[in-house]
């Protein structure tokens, strides 16, 4: 079971990885540079979504960009703290 399916099957939302998968979705996430926000991305990345990725580092961001590109995705960085 890969990350999407864990998350979605917490949620309660069985459908979330064939709804992804049936049109490109764009995605936002927040702490994208390291940890789960990492994994979440890629985990997007790999099922061919838009990533915007979010955090306070920029080398961070660059290498999860890499990541989902890499898995498939498409991504966009963007440097901003969110606690702002």
């Amino acid at each position: 079971m890969n990350t999407i399916s864990r998350i979605a099957a917490r949620a309660g939302r069985s459908d979330l990885h064939s709804e992804v998968q049936k049109s490109p979705q764009t995605v936002v996430v927040t702490g994208a540079s390291a940890g789960i926000g990492r994994a979440v991305a890629s985990a997007f990345g790999a099922l061919g979504a838009r990533v915007a990725l979010v955090a306070r580092g920029h080398a961070g961001l660059e290498a999860a960009a890499k990541d989902v590109e890499k898995a498939g995705g498409t991504a966009l960085t963007i440097v901003a703290d969110v606690a702002d």
